[in-house]
C-alpha cells in the first residue's frame, strides 16, 4: 500500500489511528488502496470534523465514525469491537428502525431530519434510552448514484430528560397545589394589581372573572390583622428584608361573612437596583389547624391546672431526657426540691439523688414499650434536711401518647414511709419473737384449765418424749417421779399467783435422762378463775454439762503445738490454750477479759460480726493477718476458722501458726515471680503473611529472631515446618486447615530449634483472608516466644504443689486433735458432742479434698497425672457412686436412668473422680431442687454419661469457660457457692487423657445438664 494513496487518513485522531491499524482486506470494501475517491474524500472530511459524525459505505454498509461520535458510543459497548462492521451487525439490537431510513436515502428518496428522536440501543453494559437530533445524507460515488450515506447527529439526552422533568414538575406543583387546596397570588408593587387564583377569589367574595387591587384585597382583612398585614408586605418589599413574607391573619368574606384564618407566604423579586417588582406566594387555610390549636392550648392548661391542684404528687416528664414539664407542691416536697431546682431540666439532673437506683431503665422500659409501671412501697433513697434519707413510694408511671407515640411520662407518687416502718416493725418483733423461740429450741403449749385439754408445739412433744396428745396428764406422766412433786407445787402456785416456773426432769423412752425448765402465765376470767395457761419448755441438759465440756476441750488445746483460741459472738476470748499465753507473754486471768482486737491489728467489729455470721453457714477461707504480743512485736500468722457450737452457743475454734518463715519465702519467690513479669513485658511480637498457595511467607525481623534467624534470612513456611520438633508439626498443619475451613483464628503452641541448637516454645495466631470465590489465600498472624512464659508457668506449678504439701501440715494437726476430742466425747457418752465435734471432722476431709485438688492440677499442668488401667463394669462404677453420694445428702433424690454399657477399659478410680465431681457440683449448686439424674447409654461406639440438675444453671456466655482452671460463679453468687474452681478443669483434663470428650448443656435459672463420652474400645486398651 502506498503511503501518497493513504494521506486523506492522516490525523483523525483516535479513529483516524483505529482505521489505519484496521484489517480491511476481508471487508467488502477492501483495503483503504482500494477505496474510491468519494469514500475517501468523505472519511477525511468525518474523521476531521469535531461535529459528531457516522458513515455507511458500500452494499453491506460498512461503518465508520469520527473522534466526536465516540463518547456516544459508552463504555463496555460497540466501541471500538464494530469499527468496520456491516450496519446490520453494527446496529442490530435498532436495526429495525434504522434500516427504513437508510433505505428511503439509498433509493433516492432524499435526506432525512429528525429531532430528539429516541432510538435506544446498547452502551455501557445495558440498553439505554437516548435521544438524538440527526439527519441522513446520501454520499454520491462515482457512478453518481449514492454510495455511501453520512449522518450528523447530536445527542440531546439530557436536554429531553430536562425537558420532561420540568413539565413533571409543574404538574406536580399544581397537582400540590391543588390538593393542598391553596390560593395562589402576584402582586405587583407598581400597579398595585393583585391576581389571584379562583380558589382565592372564593375566599374574598370575587367572581372567577374579577380583578382584584390591593387595598379591596386588604379590606377584606379583618381590621384587627389589616395594619400588621400592611406592614408585613410594606417589610417583604425591601431588599433588606430578603423578599421574605410570611404572615397569619382572618379574612372576612364580604359576600357570606365567613370568616377564614390563613397563612399567607411569598418572595419578593427585584431588579437590579434592587427595586421590588414582584411579590408572589400561597394562601392556606389554616382555620381548623388554628381552632384544634386554640383547643390544645385550653386543653393544656386545664390539664396543667388539675395537676397543680391533685393532692397527691403528680409531674410530667417529657421526651426521652424526661425534661420535668409540670409538677405540684406535693412532688416538690416529695423530692426535697423547689421548682427552680427542677422544672424544666432533665429530672435525674433536677434531682441527681435519684440517679443509680434503678428508676432510669423503669422510666426507659415505660418509654418505649408504652406499658404502664406501679410500684408499691419501693425504697428510694431522697434527700430530707439536708441529708440523703431511705423513703418509701408507692408510684404509678404511666406513658403519654399522641399520634406519633410516646412522648412522655406522667409520674403519680403517694410516700408511705411512716406506714411501711410502723408495718415492718409488727413484722419484726413477730419475727424476733419467732425466732427466740426457734433459736432457744423452745417448746410452747396451751394448756385449757377448765377442760384439761392442751395443745403443744412439736419441739414441746420431742422435749417431753411423747406423742402429740390432748390429754394433760399425758405429759404430766413424762415427768421423773421423783420430780412431779416440783411441778405439782409450782403449778398449785401458778394458779394463784397466775405464773409458774420449775426445774424437773424428763425421763425419755430410750431411757435417757433430760433436764427441762417450764414457764408460764395464768389467764383469768372475768370472776378471776383460771381458765388458761400459755407457757415454754426448754431442754437445759446441755447447759449442765458445759462445764465438764469445756475442760475436756481445754485439755486437748493445751496439748496442742499451735495457738488454739475459743472466740465469742462479740469477738471476746472464751479461752487460749497455753502456747498462746506463752507467746503472747499474757496471763491466764488477763486473757479472761481481752478481745480479739487487742491481737489481731487487722481486726475490725464489723467485718468480725459478718464473718461470725456467715461462719454458722459455710466454711471461712483460711487467711493470713499478723498479731500482735504484750511487748508490741507484730509477727504474721495463718489462720483456720470452724464453727463449733457449745451448750447451744455459738463459738469460731481459730487455730492460728506463725509463719513468719513461709512468708520470708513466699516474698523471696513474689519477687522473682515480678522479674519474670518485667522479662515478658521487654518481648517482642512478630509478625507474618503467609501466602497459602506459595507458601511464601513475609515476615517482621522480630517474628524472625522468635526462631532465631536475624532479619535477612530467607523464612518461608517450608522452612517453618522444618524448624519445629517432628511432634507438632501435623498438629500445627491441621490447626491452620481448620482454621481456615471454619473461617476461625488459628492458635497453637509448639516448640522449635534454633541454628544454634536451643530449643523455644512458640506461641502462634493467624486467620486466613479469602479472596472473592471464597478462597483463602493468605493467612496473616502473628508469633511469639513464650519460652519464659512456660518457665514461669513451671514455677506457678511448683509454687502450689509447694502450697498444697504445706496446707496439709496445719490441716492434719487439726483433723488429728478433732479425732482424739471426738474420741474422747464419745468413750465418755457424750454423742451429741461427739457428733458435733464429727462434723468438724467433715469441714476438715472438704478441706482436705481442696488440697487434694491443688495437687491434680500441679501433676496435670506438670504431665505427672497417673492412669491405671483396667476393664469394668461401668454402670456398676456409677452405682456404686451414687450410693456414696446419696448417703452425704438427705435432702437431694439421685435418680439412675441407667442403660446397658457393658465394660470400658480406662482408670477406675479417675472415672470415679469425674462422676464425684459431677455429682457433687449437682447437689451443690441445685440447693432448692430435690432430683438430680444420671443415665447412662452407647451412641456411636461411645460410652454416653450425663448428670442433670434443675438448680441455677449458667448463663450461655459462660459455659465456654466453666472447664478453665480456677474458674468459679461470679457476682452476687460467688459466696453462696465457695470452691477453688479446679473440680471440672481435673474432670475435663482426666477424660481428655482418656481420650473421650466432655461439655454441658445449661439455661440459666433451669438448671444444667453435664456430659462426658469415652470411647467403647479405648487405644490404650
Amino acid at each position: 500500500m502506498q503511503q501518497d494513496s493513504l494521506k486523506f487518513l492522516e490525523g483523525g485522531g483516535e479513529m483516524g489511528a483505529l482505521i489505519r491499524a484496521h484489517d480491511w482486506s476481508g471487508s467488502s470494501i477492501g483495503t483503504p488502496d482500494q477505496w474510491p475517491v468519494s469514500l475517501r474524500t468523505t472519511i477525511g472530511i468525518v474523521l476531521n470534523s469535531r461535529f459528531p459524525m457516522f458513515m455507511y459505505w458500500g452494499p453491506d454498509l460498512v461503518c465508520f465514525y469520527n473522534d466526536a461520535y465516540r463518547p456516544s458510543l459508552g463504555v463496555n459497548g460497540k466501541h471500538p469491537t464494530l469499527l468496520g462492521q456491516p450496519a446490520k451487525i453494527f446496529w442490530a439490537e435498532i436495526w429495525h428502525i434504522l434500516e427504513p431510513l437508510i433505505e428511503q436515502v439509498l433509493s433516492g428518496g432524499g435526506a432525512t431530519w429528525h429531532e430528539d428522536q429516541l432510538i435506544p440501543f446498547f452502551r455501557n453494559g445495558t440498553i439505554e434510552d437516548i435521544y438524538w437530533t440527526f439527519s441522513y445524507s446520501p454520499v454520491i460515488d462515482e457512478s453518481g448514484k449514492p454510495g455511501g450515506i453520512l449522518v450528523a447527529c447530536t445527542e440531546t439526552t439530557e436536554k429531553v430528560l430536562a425537558f420532561n422533568k420540568l413539565k413533571e414538575s409543574k404538574t406536580e406543583l399544581e397537582f400540590a397545589i391543588d390538593a393542598a387546596e391553596l390560593g395562589t397570588w402576584d402582586l405587583n408593587p407598581h400597579t398595585n394589581k393583585f391576581i389571584g387564583n379562583d380558589r382565592l377569589k372564593d375566599w374574598f367574595g370575587l367572581d372567577p372573572h374579577d380583578e382584584i387591587e390591593l387595598d379591596s384585597a386588604i379590606a377584606v382583612i379583618a381590621e384587627k390583622d389589616r395594619q400588621r398585614v400592611a406592614d408585613a408586605i410594606r417589610a417583604a418589599l425591601l431588599p433588606s428584608s430578603g423578599g421574605k413574607y410570611d404572615v397569619e391573619y382572618t379574612i372576612v368574606n364580604p359576600r357570606t361573612k365567613i370568616e377564614r384564618v390563613v397563612r399567607a407566604k411569598g418572595k419578593a423579586l427585584y431588579d437590579e437596583n434592587g427595586v421590588a417588582i414582584r411579590l408572589n406566594g400561597t394562601l392556606q387555610d389554616i382555620t381548623d389547624e388554628t381552632v384544634a390549636r386554640l383547643e390544645l392550648i385550653e386543653s393544656e392548661q386545664n390539664f396543667r391546672s388539675l395537676i397543680l391542684q391533685a393532692p397527691v404528687a403528680i409531674a410530667v416528664f417529657k421526651g426521652r431526657d424526661y425534661v420535668v414539664e409540670i409538677a405540684n407542691a406535693p412532688v416538690f416536697e416529695l423530692w426535697g426540691k423547689t421548682a427552680e431546682e427542677t422544672v424544666g431540666k432533665p429530672i435525674f439532673e433536677g434531682l441527681p439523688e435519684a440517679k443509680g437506683q434503678g428508676l432510669e431503665a423503669l422510666l426507659d422500659n415505660v418509654y418505649n414499650t408504652g406499658e404502664r409501671f406501679i410500684a408499691v412501697e419501693r425504697p428510694v433513697y431522697l434527700p430530707r434536711n439536708g441529708k440523703i434519707q431511705k423513703t418509701y413510694v408507692d408510684f404509678v408511671y404511666e406513658a403519654l401518647k399522641d399520634s406519633n407515640g410516646v412522648t412522655g411520662i406522667i409520674a403519680v407518687a403517694s410516700e408511705v414511709t411512716n406506714q411501711v416502718i410502723a408495718k415492718r416493725k409488727i413484722e419484726d418483733a413477730e419475727e424476733r419473737a419467732r425466732l427466740a423461740i426457734d433459736v432457744a429450741e423452745m417448746g410452747t403449749f396451751d394448756l385449757n384449765l377448765v377442760t384439761d385439754e392442751v395443745i403443744t408445739s412439736p419441739r414441746f412433744n420431742v422435749i417431753m418424749d411423747i406423742d402429740e396428745s390432748p390429754e394433760h396428764d399425758n405429759y404430766i406422766d413424762r415427768i421423773f417421779p421423783d420430780d412431779r412433786n416440783i411441778r405439782d407445787k409450782a403449778f398449785d402456785k401458778a394458779l394463784k399467783t397466775g405464773h409458774m416456773f420449775y426445774t424437773g426432769r424428763v425421763l425419755w423412752r430410750d431411757g435417757s435422762m433430760h433436764v427441762i425448765e417450764a414457764e408460764g402465765k395464768v389467764y383469768y376470767d372475768d370472776e378471776h378463775i383460771p381458765v388458761r395457761m400459755l407457757g415454754t419448755v426448754i431442754d437445759v441438759t446441755k447447759q449442765k454439762d458445759a462445764e465438764d465440756e469445756l475442760k475436756r476441750f481445754k485439755f486437748m488445746a493445751d496439748n496442742a503445738s499451735d495457738i488454739f483460741m475459743l472466740l465469742r459472738a462479740d469477738g471476746s476470748i472464751a479461752y487460749v490454750n497455753s502456747v498462746a499465753l506463752d507467746d503472747w507473754c499474757y496471763s491466764e486471768e488477763e486473757s479472761l477479759t481481752m478481745n480479739v482486737a487487742d491481737i489481731d491489728i487487722y481486726h475490725d467489729d464489723v467485718t468480725f460480726n459478718r464473718a461470725f455470721k456467715k461462719a454458722q453457714q459455710q466454711n471461712i477461707p483460711q487467711y493470713e493477718t499478723l498479731y500482735r504480743r504484750k511487748n508490741g512485736t507484730v509477727y504474721p500468722v495463718e489462720i483456720n476458722m470452724v464453727s463449733l457450737m457449745l451448750s447451744d452457743e455459738p463459738y469460731l475454734f481459730a487455730v492460728a501458726r506463725d509463719i513468719t518463715d513461709r512468708r520470708k519465702s513466699r516474698e523471696e519467690l513474689v519477687q522473682i515471680n515480678q522479674r519474670l513479669e518485667i522479662a515478658l513485658e521487654a518481648g517482642r511480637l512478630g509478625s507474618y503473611e503467609l501466602d497459602l498457595e506459595t507458601g511464601i511467607m513475609f515476615c517482621t525481623p522480630q517474628c524472625k529472631a522468635n526462631y532465631g534467624l536475624d532479619k535477612d534470612a530467607v523464612f518461608n513456611f517450608p522452612d517453618l515446618l522444618s524448624v519445629m520438633l517432628p511432634e507438632y508439626q501435623d498438629v500445627v498443619q491441621k490447626r491452620v486447615n481448620e482454621a481456615i475451613r471454619n473461617r476461625t483464628v488459628y492458635n497453637a503452641e509448639y516448640r522449635v530449634a534454633w541454628p544454634d541448637g536451643s530449643i523455644h516454645w512458640i506461641n502462634a495466631s493467624g486467620k486466613a483472608r479469602y479472596n472473592d470465590m471464597g478462597k483463602a489465600t493468605q493467612m496473616v498472624g502473628v508469633t511469639f516466644d513464650i519460652s519464659e512464659q512456660k518457665l514461669l508457668q513451671q514455677q506457678k506449678d511448683e509454687f502450689i504443689g509447694i502450697a498444697s504439701h504445706e496446707l496439709k501440715t496445719p490441716v492434719t494437726s487439726i483433723k488429728a486433735y478433732t479425732q482424739v476430742l471426738e474420741r474422747m466425747l464419745t468413750k465418755k457418752g457424750d454423742t451429741l458432742e461427739a457428733s458435733m465435734i464429727s462434723k468438724m471432722d467433715a469441714q476438715l476431709n472438704r478441706l482436705t479434698s481442696l488440697i487434694a485438688d491443688l495437687l491434680d492440677v500441679t501433676k496435670i499442668n506438670s504431665g505427672r497425672l497417673q492412669f491405671n488401667y483396667t476393664v469394668f463394669d461401668f454402670n456398676a462404677l456409677i452405682k456404686e457412686v451414687t450410693e456414696d453420694l446419696q448417703r452425704t445428702t438427705k435432702k437431694h433424690t439421685l435418680i439412675e436412668q441407667l442403660q446397658e454399657t457393658g465394660q470400658v477399659y480406662a482408670d477406675r478410680e479417675r472415672i470415679s473422680q469425674v462422676l464425684v465431681n459431677l455429682i457433687t457440683n449437682a447437689i451443690k449448686y441445685s440447693p432448692h431442687t430435690e432430683n438430680i439424674i444420671l443415665k447412662s447409654w452407647i451412641e456411636n461406639d461411645e460410652v454416653m454419661v450425663s448428670v442433670q440438675d434443675f438448680g441455677i444453671g449458667i448463663s450461655k456466655e459462660k459455659q465456654s469457660r466453666v472447664f478453665e482452671q480456677f474458674y468459679r460463679v461470679s457476682g452476687a453468687k460467688q459466696h453462696t457457692f465457695p470452691g477453688l474452681g479446679l473440680g471440672l478443669y481435673i474432670s475435663s483434663e482426666i477424660i481428655k487423657r482418656e481420650g473421650g470428650r466432655i461439655w454441658v448443656d445449661s439455661e440459666e435459672g433451669k438448671g444444667s445438664t453435664f456430659y462426658f463420652a469415652l470411647p467403647v474400645k479405648n487405644d490404650k486398651e
